[in-house]
């Protein structure tokens, strides 16, 4: 059973630690930073590169293999049943074998699907292998979200998950250019068409980045060779004492306990929501684009990154105010009102003032502005109650229940656009998604994802040393298994 939830008063006083515990806090999170972030960064970031190159490859895909766009429509599609139906079950092996080898083992396995399309000669061979490569991707980002509590406090999680998540905006800014230079440069090369090359070119850093990332990583902080014997002393005994504190107050434990709570299918119907707008601009934008404009495609392709940009500069400031003030609920809703008007903006402008491409793009921005500034509040809910075996199928569940969005938000667009002959109505009924999920948002308790002040006020002792990583000892089963797990 899990804990007595009890309520947090989010204005209440956080900063009395130790002044000691406070320069060691941020010496070990500087070097924890710089030593997990950027690789768990770049794997993020080929895994939207991997998902986006099938759009560009599509252009002469397609030609060549003599594929309809129903068929094109399909393939594309059944990727996320796969990524929905095995991200749990994914996630939860990940937990019992550790990130440190099964992080490694997804990067390889999605390379070598990914890889593998290059192969794929008719209808039946691209239907499979958009299954597998679904299936190998499932449990990539909640996996990173295991293993970044490992090394995390739960108020330094929001920011830690926006870095790496800002992969997903600059792979929007660099996966187009990428793409039309390998697909313009390569084509015929060796004998080989360019949308073959684009599968292998971009297939082959994420298997050399799995193996790095095997010798790369360590288990657990109790390993960790960057950090000094009293530095590893101290973040094991923290995050011991942050779980023991979490799970006597506000989390949860047993999946059959956590489906009960009403908040957490509050979140899940946000990231439901959420997710039909996120994929509606990243399958969507260019076209949109395009649609009021005669530039060329090369053109629109640079115009397009506009949004992105901005798009990952909000990602970092609202993660960092929403953990600098310990605050999750408002942030999560303000960013998604944002994200409401933007995409209202864009649905009226064709209605008011014609094909303007400026006020476009400034619109379009806003609205991505808004979405990507949701990720860090938004993950800072579940991962400060969630624990256990069920944070890992808990976060897979959320994951996969934004896959039904990311199927959802570009099919609405397609047949919305093909009835009215038009966007707008599209993006209007984005901005109505985004205006529930900034509702909803309201809806939880003010007292959700909120820091107790024991989760940030004891002041930690590396004296003892009491509480040890090892493959056997109960302490790895509730720092590891339970912490962590998020």
């Amino acid at each position: 059973m899990g804990g007595q939830y009890v309520a947090v008063d989010p204005s209440a006083s956080f900063d009395i630690l130790t002044e000691d515990d406070q320069r060691m806090r941020d010496t070990v999170n500087k070097k924890v930073q710089r030593r997990l972030l950027p690789i768990l960064f770049t794997a993020a970031l080929l895994c939207y590169l991997d998902r986006t190159n099938l759009s560009f490859a599509a252009l002469d895909m397609n030609t060549d293999l003599n594929f309809s766009e129903r068929t094109y429509g399909v393939g594309a599609g059944v990727f996320f049943a796969t990524y929905a139906a095995f991200g749990v079950p994914t996630t939860v092996l990940v937990k019992r074998i550790g990130a440190r080898i099964g992080l490694p083992l997804i990067l390889f396995a999605w390379g070598l699907a990914s890889g593998a399309m290059a192969l794929i000669n008719n209808r039946r061979d691209f239907y499979l292998l958009r299954l597998l490569v679904g299936a190998t991707e499932s449990g990539f980002f909640p996996s990173v979200i295991y293993y970044l509590t490992q090394w995390f406090a739960e108020e330094d999680m929001g920011l830690s998950y926006t870095i790496v998540m800002t992969s997903t905006a600059v792979s929007g800014v660099v996966g187009g250019p990428l793409a039309g230079i390998i697909m313009t440069y390569m084509d015929g090369v060796q004998g080989i068409r360019s949308w073959r090359w684009l599968f292998i070119a971009e297939a082959f850093p994420t298997i050399l980045l799995a193996i790095v990332m095997f010798f790369y990583l360590d288990r657990d902080p109790s390993r960790a060779r960057f950090l000094t014997r009293e530095e590893r002393e101290w973040l094991v005994e923290r995050q011991t004492r942050e779980y023991e504190v979490r799970s006597g107050t506000h989390s949860v434990s047993g999946l059959g306990d956590a489906l009960r709570l009403k908040w957490l299918w509050l979140i899940v119907a946000v990231w439901l929501l959420y997710s039909c707008g996120y994929y509606g601009i990243i399958f969507w934008l260019p076209l949109l684009l395009k649609n009021v404009s005669n530039l060329s495609n090369v053109v629109v392709g640079f115009i397009s990154t506009v949004p992105y940009i901005v798009a990952g500069m909000a990602m970092i400031i609202v993660a960092r105010s929403s953990d600098r003030t310990k605050e999750r609920r408002m942030h999560l809703a303000l960013a998604a009102f944002v994200s409401a008007i933007g995409f209202f903006g864009a649905s009226a402008i064709h209605l008011f003032f014609g094909e303007v491409l400026p006020l476009l793009v400034i619109c379009l921005s806003i609205a991505a502005a808004g979405v990507w500034a949701m990720f860090g509040p938004y993950w800072g809910i579940p991962t400060s109650i969630l624990s256990g075996e069920t944070a890992a199928a808990g976060f897979a569940l959320i994951n996969s229940t934004g896959v039904i969005g990311g199927y959802l938000g570009p099919f609405l667009v397609g047949e919305l656009t093909e009835k009215t002959g038009n966007y707008d109505s599209s993006l209007f009924l984005f901005g109505l998604f985004m205006s529930v999920c900034g509702f909803l948002s309201m809806c939880l308790k003010p007292s959700i994802g909120a820091l107790s002040p024991s989760q940030s006020a004891t002041p930690l002792t590396r004296s003892s040393g009491q509480f040890k990583y090892s493959e056997s000892s109960p302490e790895l089963e509730s720092v590891v298994t339970h912490v962590q797990t998020t």
